[in-house]
């Protein structure tokens, strides 16, 4: 009887334990296919790592988090102590040792880009540092994470706040930056996206639909170079001038020009001239130098890839650059009188208003919060004051009549356009940052201009007048915030203005404006 019970108890244990690894089975293989599907964990060897990670990785595998958490510790004791210049390779080590964990590169981003830069006294250094946030995730974080929304918002804000904003010393040094590396990426100030969007990539697929006879290489053979990436590199560190490229290239010199800018762009900005076409399609034209259509571009993405095309962050970076781009959309002036005096100067960009007051509208639509009803009519105020000192009048007018409907109980919107734009004007003066007062200032001398173009001195006159108006009371409004918040001096914003109207008005005018300005020099120089 003994011997029984001992068998029955050992046979029960025996099945109980069975159970139990059945159980611990199953939910091992469902705990798998999770971590599996929402890419919890990462134990992948990764692609490009330096020799150390590459044979840690191997080494340690999925205890690999140690050597991140002790990565982490000297990162944070390095920049306790000052010793900087070890940061970036050791978050380069963060990010491919972790590289799903894309919080943590959002941070060691934003880290360099906005602490660490503003350590540093020159611009040139801080602006290292601002590039390393934006390489770190773009070059590398998105690499692994292609289809993480959080990484677009993320280096789209690096863009909009610190390099678009005012807030820091240096940012018409950041800007100066990013509006001369896309101008050297794609070989012009005003490039063609609709014609480069339709250049492939891939340099068989190129030959066959935009190179007739010889191929590429075959040309190249015949100029020297057997290596096609040595030519595309020198072409890159700009060592051709435009005679020798065509003596190398012959007459498909156009479109190979194209395919070796296209490749630049995806390569170095990360960014596909298809996409910028599709933007510039929905929005209008916007100028890819000012860090505000790059913060749209990386936005953009980022609904792409969220669920449903929806992403409130995106959403309202999307819609608050679309009304930067308006207001100051169009860079007429990137000049940088040695490093203390950088400038940078915009003009309002017209054509986008209608694209952006459908923006304000689509996001309400989209998400249904109210704040972008706000403030989709504050921007139709300041684009009916824009309007107005820009002489478009008709669309003044009609703007203040989509208000007036919508807005009957509001007794401003009742009054006379004349009035209605004067008293905003003020407003706008009164409220305006550095960027939006040198626009209004740049719009007053814009229509001087005009004027003594046709002849007409006295309004001419008048508008310079106003122009200089603002800029005194702006520059005394803003005397406690000199230096960052200050404005160009009068003299300097006239003289690019000026520059500007003669370079883009047709040329009867610009002949009219070159006499008048000769003939008259006290009016606009």
């Amino acid at each position: 009887m003994i011997i029984f019970r001992k068998i029955l108890l050992l046979l029960t244990v025996l099945g109980i334990s069975g159970g139990l690894l059945v159980g611990i089975a199953r939910i091992q293989t469902n705990m798998e296919t999770i971590i599996t599907e929402k890419k919890l964990m990462d134990t992948n060897m990764i692609n490009d790592a330096s020799p150390l990670v590459a044979f840690t990785t191997i080494a340690l595998g999925s205890f690999r988090g140690l050597l991140v958490d002790y990565l982490w510790l000297r990162a944070n004791r390095q920049q306790e102590e000052g010793q900087y210049f070890e940061l970036r390779q050791l978050a380069s080590w963060i990010t491919q040792l972790q590289p799903r964990f894309t919080g943590a590169t959002s941070h060691l981003a934003w880290n360099m880009a906005y602490n660490i830069s503003v350590t540093f006294s020159f611009p040139q250094d801080r602006w290292r540092w601002v590039k390393n946030g934006l390489e770190l995730i773009r070059d590398e974080a998105l690499i692994y994470n292609p289809s993480d929304p959080k990484l677009y918002k993320e280096l789209g804000w690096i863009y909009q706040h610190k390099i678009g904003n005012i807030m820091d010393d240096a940012n018409y040094f950041y800007k100066i930056q990013v509006a001369r590396e896309m101008q050297t990426v794609t070989g012009s100030s005003n490039p063609n996206f609709a014609d480069l969007a339709l250049i492939p990539l891939v340099l068989e697929e190129f030959e066959t639909h935009f190179i007739d006879g010889e191929s590429l290489k075959s040309l190249l053979r015949i100029a020297g170079y057997d290596d096609f990436a040595v030519f595309e590199k020198k072409f890159r560190m700009s060592l051709f001038s435009q005679e020798e490229l065509t003596d190398i290239l012959g007459d498909g010199k156009k479109n190979i020009e194209q395919f070796l800018r296209v490749r630049w762009m995806h390569d170095v900005l990360k960014m596909d001239p298809k996409v910028i076409n599709d933007i510039n399609l929905k929005f209008g034209k916007l100028d890819w130098r000012l860090p505000e259509s790059h913060a749209i571009y990386w936005a953009w993405q980022g609904l792409m890839h969220s669920r449903g095309g929806r992403n409130i962050d995106c959403e309202r970076m999307i819609t608050q650059c679309l009304a930067v781009a308006f207001s100051a959309g169009r860079m007429i002036s990137m000049d940088q009188e040695g490093e203390a005096l950088p400038v940078v100067l915009t003009l309002p960009n017209l054509a986008v208003a209608d694209s952006v007051k459908r923006e304000f509208e689509r996001a309400y639509a989209m998400t249904k919060i109210s704040t972008f009803l706000t403030a989709r009519e504050n921007f139709m105020l300041s684009a009916i004051t824009q309007f107005y000192v820009f002489g478009r009048y008709s669309k003044a007018q009609e703007y203040l009549d989509i208000l007036r409907k919508e807005f009957p109980h509001k007794k401003k919107y009742k009054l006379k356009m004349d009035n209605f734009a004067k008293i905003e004007w003020v407003n706008m003066v009164q409220n305006a940052t550095p960027k939006e007062a040198s626009s209004l200032i740049a719009g007053q001398i814009y229509q001087s201009c005009m004027l003594l173009a046709f002849g007409e001195n006295d309004g001419a006159a008048s508008f310079e007048k106003m122009a200089q108006f603002i800029h005194t009371y702006y520059s005394r409004q803003q005397q406690s915030s000199a230096g960052r918040m200050g404005l160009l001096n009068y003299g300097q914003l006239k003289t690019n203005i000026v520059k500007n109207c003669l370079k883009v008005f047709p040329k009867d005018l610009s002949e009219n404006l070159r006499f008048a300005i000769e003939s008259m020099p006290g009016s606009v120089q």
